[in-house]
This record gives structure tokens, C-alpha cells and sequence, in this order.
């Protein structure tokens, strides 16, 4: 046997085996070496990242990015910023490049034409490679880093939850760490733009617009007062606007101590101070010079220039809104059946609300009531 194979070994049939065998295998690393080239190519990719673009698909572009841990990237900043740039950009025709390398990342240029003017535009996409094992297959991802603004640091009061544009922010989105009763939030990178930034909690929340544009930023909420959250701005808003439209009800119809408008107090006393308050303003629409003042109405009456601002307290656990406004008024008579004439006359007046509320069971208490009101006749 051993004779047989050593013949075999020895003869022109065994080198041509060996020499096909060989053969197969060279092909076999080409066909192989052709395979990676082809699907290791990035334009497909970009292709279908400047289709989704100019079909306004921008939450297939956003699907397409690059995320890193600790990247921040907003997905309707994101869209708005995409939706900006297509409004900006006439395409009538373009022209797909080559992708090309730099820096170790594939760019692939795309010459975007308006054919009213001749003129065109480069969008430059640039992809990342990734890699994920055992697939031979690599994925492209779209690299934005140059709408990125890097190392932002955002220190709220420890306890409270952190919301950028109304989206809470947890440990997935960047770096906490807490440090004398001050939580910080590092993030790695986040789209340049402006924000709304806001720490909260039950009642209350601090509130700020950044205009993130800037590398190693710090946005420090610790140092502001606090307001009402969404939540308890928008009771607190719609008591306020009750409240005065019962009060200046009662100013108008003389009633003193209007039983819907005490409905709003609990405490005897303030109830007392409200009623001389009321009785303050139907002094200010209602002229004492004026000759038959009883025999008037007000028959017009119009706030205008409402502004308010709400505060939180923390040692008092309180708020104190503060309104600002104006208001115009007329005062009427009756026609009168020996003349036919209505006699009238009007004014206005400058006015500053402040209402003090508690909150009791997660419901809003009147604590204190403070009215300045400064007449003018018109």
C-alpha cells in the first residue's frame, strides 16, 4: 500500500491535481476578496441616507446615524434642523461621487444642481464603518459630528428629573454624578442649537432656554429660583384667570362679598380683607362725584396686557404669582325716558395682582391676596 501511494505521489496525475487544487483556491480568495470589496462599498448607504433626504423621510435619516454612548441626539432637533436645509436647497438634478476617504472615515459627495440658476451644492455624507462579528457584511452609519457640540454640562438640584425640549433625560443619554446635593449630567455630544432645559419635580421646576453652540458649556440650574412645573402652571393660571373674572364680577355688580368669589377662600379673615379690597375697586369704577352714580352700570369692561409670573418658595412651600395688567371701562345709564340720552363715561386702570397659594393634598389653597390698582379717567 505504502508502494501504491508513493507511485501516486510520484506521477503527473497527482501535480495536476495539486495544480488545480491550487488554482480553486486562488479563486476561491479573489471571489472572496471581490465579495468584501463590494459589500465593504458605502455609497449604497449614502444613496439611501440623500433619497430619504430629498422624500423629506427624516426619521429614516435619523434611523441612519451614528449614536454613540453619551451622544445626545435629539430626533426633532434632528428633523427640524434636516427640514431647514431642504427648504434652503433647490435639487433639480444631482450627481453621486465616488466615496473617497479621510481621516479614516468614507465621505461620499453628492453634487446637488438648481437648474433655474446653474448653480450647485455638495452634501457631503460622511459614513463610519462598523464591524460585527461573524458577519462578514459591515454596517454604515452616518457620521454628523460636525452638529455636534461637545463636552455639555448640565448641574441640576439633586432629587429633581432633568428634561431637554420636554424629553427626560436618563443614564442612557449621559454621565451622572451627584456632588453636594447637586446632580450633574455630562453629555459626550449633543446637536448645537436651542434648547429648553428644565430640572423638576412635583410641584415646581426651573426653567431655561440654552443656545448650545459651544464646546465644554456649563448650563447651571442650581443657581435660579424656582416656578410652577407644566403641570401646576397650568392650575395655577386657570385659577388666576377665575379668580379675577369673579373679583372684577363682584367690582361691577357692587357685591362686595359675591358668594361665588369667596367660594375661593377658606380663611374668615382674608375673606374680610378681599371684601374691602372689592369695595377699593368699585370706589375706582364707580365716581363718587359723579351726580346719580347709583343710577350706573358698567356696561364695558376689558383686560388687556395680562402678565404673570409664578414663583416657588421652598422654605414657605408656596407660590406667589405676580399679574400685571390693564383694563378699560365705561359706565352707563339707562336711557332716560324724558331725554332718550344714556349718559356715560369711562377710565381705565394699572394694576398688580399678587396671589399666594398653598398647596394642600396636591390642591391649590389661597393663601394671600394683595391688589394695587391705580385709576385714571379718561
Amino acid at each position: 500500500m505504502e508502494q501504491i501511494l508513493k507511485k501516486i505521489y510520484k506521477s503527473r496525475i497527482f501535480g495536476l491535481i495539486s495544480i488545480l487544487f491550487f488554482i480553486a483556491v486562488c479563486m476561491g480568495i479573489g471571489a472572496f476578496a471581490a465579495y468584501v470589496k463590494h459589500v465593504s462599498n458605502p455609497t449604497e448607504q449614502a444613496v439611501t441616507y440623500f433619497r430619504a433626504f430629498m422624500q423629506q423621510d427624516y426619521d429614516t435619516m435619523y434611523n441612519l446615524l451614528d449614536k454613540k454612548d453619551g451622544y445626545y441626539i435629539s430626533k426633532d432637533r434632528y428633523k427640524e434642523i434636516m427640514q431647514k436645509t431642504k427648504e434652503s436647497m433647490t435639487i433639480d438634478s444631482y450627481k453621486i461621487n465616488d466615496p473617497r476617504k479621510e481621516d479614516g472615515q468614507y465621505v461620499v459627495t453628492i453634487e446637488c444642481t438648481d437648474d433655474d440658476t446653474d448653480s450647485s451644492q455638495n452634501m457631503n455624507i460622511y459614513l463610519n464603518k462598523k464591524m460585527h462579528l461573524p458577519k462578514l457584511k459591515p454596517d454604515y452609519k452616518v457620521d454628523i459630528e460636525k452638529m455636534l457640540v461637545k463636552n455639555l454640562t448640565i448641574k441640576i438640584p439633586q432629587g429633581d428629573k432633568l428634561t431637554i425640549a420636554g424629553i427626560e433625560i436618563t443614564d442612557k443619554d449621559a454621565n451622572i454624578t451627584t456632588e453636594n446635593n447637586i446632580q450633574i449630567y455630562n453629555f459626550k455630544a449633543i446637536l448645537n442649537g436651542n434648547y429648553k432645559i428644565t430640572c423638576e419635580n412635583e410641584y415646581c421646576a426651573k426653567n431655561t432656554l440654552a443656545n448650545v453652540i459651544k464646546k465644554d458649556m456649563e448650563v447651571d440650574l442650581t443657581k435660579s429660583w424656582y416656578t410652577a412645573n407644566d403641570r401646576y402652571t397650568s392650575k395655577i393660571t386657570n385659577s388666576v384667570t377665575d379668580f379675577m373674572n369673579k373679583y372684577y364680577s363682584a367690582a361691577r355688580n357692587r357685591s362686595k362679598s359675591d358668594k361665588k368669589l369667596m367660594a375661593f377662600i377658606d380663611d374668615k379673615k382674608l375673606q374680610k380683607s378681599v371684601s374691602k379690597t372689592v369695595e377699593e375697586t368699585m370706589s375706582g369704577l364707580y365716581w363718587s362725584d359723579k351726580k346719580n352714580i347709583d343710577k350706573y352700570k358698567v356696561s364695558d369692561f376689558k383686560i388687556k396686557d395680562l402678565n404673570s409670573t409664578i414663583k416657588y418658595h421652598s422654605k414657605s412651600k408656596d407660590f406667589q404669582v405676580t399679574s400685571t395688567y390693564n383694563y378699560d371701562y365705561t359706565c352707563t345709564t339707562d336711557i332716560a325716558t324724558y331725554t332718550s340720552y344714556v349718559y356715560k363715561y369711562s377710565g381705565s386702570c394699572k394694576a398688580t395682582l399678587k396671589i399666594t397659594y398653598s398647596i394642600d393634598n396636591g390642591n391649590l389653597k389661597i393663601k394671600n391676596v394683595k391688589l394695587s390698582e391705580k385709576q385714571k379717567r379718561k
